[in-house]
């Protein structure tokens, strides 16, 4: 239908009534509700009173609620009957119309030869005026009666939902193609209107549109919201947007506001409508789009970047894990930082509503400084279960910026750290002392003496460890642990410092018996307390040692291993430094103890102790710690 009866911007409901309904009964009633409001607006009765040879019939018409029909006052019958109206013919507060009745559609009285009523044997227009909320509405009814006004039959009606607005009979509203696929998001972060950015599928047939109007609703309003509502709003109340020929997508402007007349703000849910505006011309109705998702403007808080966690200590807890990150580029935003320690384990679900949720106590609050941040977690720290941070597990750290609430609404969280795992080393040996003690030719001969580690509950034993001198440069406490169990000595940590000696069956660690001639490197790896400590280390090298036969003239004792004249032993007197912190001690080869005396002072008759026949071991300690060894078969 051409455009030209009513404006392009006309609101009219329509409704057809598929089939036409028919009344033919005397006393049937068609009740009309025009607004379909489920009130009865109208009622028009089906009145067949006379007989075959004396035709009485009349169709009478009510209005109810002080709405009204179009008639004119017949003072001939002193009745009111309704005006018929033609096609397109303006029903407006001009016309005449009456309220209450009964009036009169039509009157057929054979015997008085009294006929009335335009629409008899006719189909016409019937105008209708309704009240709604105090305010003139208009419409329109289609209907068809009989030629003596024994039928009569209902098509269709329209209505103005815009009070006092004309309407013209017959109007039927074509409306312009509506748009599809609406999306609202909140695509940005300056604070205004310009966030929220509208898309959707342009009208299938836009011939029909001469431009496009962005409603933005209230989510609580968004459901009564419909065509009729975008009456008489002013234009500040939406955001044209014109027809491109493509499908749209647009961000609202700075002064884009809700229908209600306000800027758009964060933290508000909002619906967005689109109303298609007829052109005029080839739709005369323009249509709305249903809303589209709800949709809310946040303004994020800024992201710390280059989150990194490190393992930096060996307290066997938060305190070794070191979280550094760059502050966020506009720490206006945000109130302080908080550090979620997450079991890496469990970072396939973790996301911003889950750090939004973690219990106070199960992160670590940061402060800003103005500067980048290089923090331990603390003794205390949990991960964002509750469960104490510790050694063992792998963690991944993320750091959620705390919006201030003014400049920003929303947390964000940054990206991840890498994983880390906290370990905690077991006490490193620092010196190994190695001696030849012997002359078995076998892992006897082999002494071996270190201090115990500090911190002795992170150990849970000592492992020894026989190298051909060779192969020490790339030993590694990995090597060591797939060293077969037969290939080294293991020793309890037991709160002493450890002096052993081999057995005689001693082999290095390719399987290979400990025999002189071959210079050998001892190493220690200290084996970590399971509780305490989750890595083994392992010591620094011991100094390269030959076992060899050791050389003896007689009764007299030769020097071994002395890079300086400091002692000497001539027929059994042991001679040098008068130091009262010398200690000697003499030893049967079975490594049993002979003698001992401290605060030695030389010279010292080694005859008196009388050691039995055979080769003894001397051993002379000094008080900086040196030790010197002499063999000999007999003081004597």
């Amino acid at each position: 239908m051409a455009g030209s009866m009513l404006p392009a911007k006309a609101i009219v409901h329509y409704t057809d009534i598929d089939p036409d309904s028919s009344y033919v009964q005397n006393g049937e009633i068609f009740n009309l509700d025009l607004n379909n409001d489920s009130i009865i607006d109208f009622e028009f009765s089906l009145n067949i009173l006379g007989t075959t040879t004396n035709i009485y019939n009349n169709i009478r018409v009510n209005a109810f609620n002080n709405n009204g029909v179009e008639a004119y006052y017949s003072s001939a019958f002193q009745i009111n009957v309704l005006d018929t109206l033609s096609y397109g013919e303006a029903i407006n507060d001009s016309q005449n119309f009456v309220t209450g009745g009964p009036h009169f559609a039509a009157v057929y009285f054979q015997a008085m030869s009294l006929v009335k009523g335009d629409l008899l044997g006719q189909t016409g227009y019937v105008g209708l005026r309704l009240e709604i909320g105090g305010k003139d509405h208009f419409g329109w009814l289609r209907l068809s009666i009989a030629a003596q006004g024994e039928t009569m039959t209902f098509h269709d009606h329209a209505w103005e939902s815009r009070p006092d607005i004309p309407i013209p009979a017959g109007y039927i509203p074509v409306f312009a193609d509506t748009v599809s696929n609406l999306l609202a998001v909140d695509a940005g972060d300056q604070g205004n209107s310009t966030d929220l950015q509208v898309s959707f599928d342009k009208a299938a047939d836009e011939s029909t549109v001469s431009e496009y109007r962005a409603y933005v609703v209230k989510s609580p309003d968004a459901a009564a919201f419909n065509i009729d509502s975008t009456f008489g709003l002013p234009s500040t109340s939406y955001t044209v947007i014109p027809k491109t020929g493509q499908n749209i997508v647009t961000a609202m402007d700075t002064q884009s506001r809700d229908i209600d007349g306000f800027l758009l703000v964060g933290g508000q849910p909002y619906h967005v409508f689109i109303m298609a505006v007829a052109d005029g011309v080839q739709a005369n109705t323009s249509s709305l789009s249903g809303p589209s998702n709800e949709v809310t403007l946040t303004i994020d808080s800024s992201p710390a970047t280059a989150v990194q966690a490190a393992d930096a200590d060996d307290w066997g807890n938060g305190q070794d894990l070191e979280i550094t990150f760059t502050k966020a580029l506009d720490e206006a935003k945000i109130t302080e930082y908080r550090a979620l320690i997450v079991r890496t384990t469990d970072t396939a679900g973790f996301d911003l509503t889950t750090a939004n949720s973690v219990a106070p106590g199960n992160y670590v609050g940061i402060a800003k400084t103005g500067q980048d941040i290089n923090i331990r977690a603390g003794a205390l720290s949990r991960d964002i279960s509750g469960v104490k941070v510790t050694h063992g597990i792998s963690y991944t750290i993320y750091i959620m910026s705390v919006a201030d609430g003014i400049f920003a609404t929303d947390n964000v969280l940054s990206l991840p750290s890498l994983p880390v795992t906290l370990q905690t080393l077991a006490p490193k040996i620092t010196d190994i002392e190695v001696n030849d003690v012997s002359d078995h030719g076998n892992g006897l001969d082999l002494d071996i003496a270190f201090d115990k580690a500090d911190n002795e509950d992170k150990v849970d034993s000592y492992r020894i460890y026989v190298l051909k001198a060779a192969d020490a440069p790339g030993f590694s406490v990995n090597i060591a642990d797939t060293i077969p169990p037969d290939r080294y000595k293991e020793i309890p940590a037991d709160g002493n410092d450890i002096f052993t000696t081999l057995d005689p069956d001693a082999v290095d660690i390719d399987g290979d018996p400990v025999r002189e001639h071959v210079p050998y490197v001892v190493f220690a790896v200290t084996r970590a307390d399971p509780v305490n400590a989750t890595l083994h280390t392992l010591s620094v090298p011991s100094d390269e040692i030959t076992l060899e036969k050791n050389i003896f003239a007689g009764s007299e004792l030769v020097r071994k291993h002395l890079t300086t004249p400091e002692f000497w032993i001539n027929q059994g007197v042991l001679y040098g430094p008068p130091d009262g912190d010398l200690q000697l001690s003499v030893y049967r080869l079975n490594g049993q103890l002979h003698y001992r005396q401290a605060s030695l002072r030389l010279p010292f008759d080694l005859r008196q102790i009388r050691p039995e026949q055979g080769l003894c071991i001397v051993e002379v300690r000094s008080g900086n710690g040196a030790s010197y060894h002499f063999l000999s078969h007999s003081f004597h």
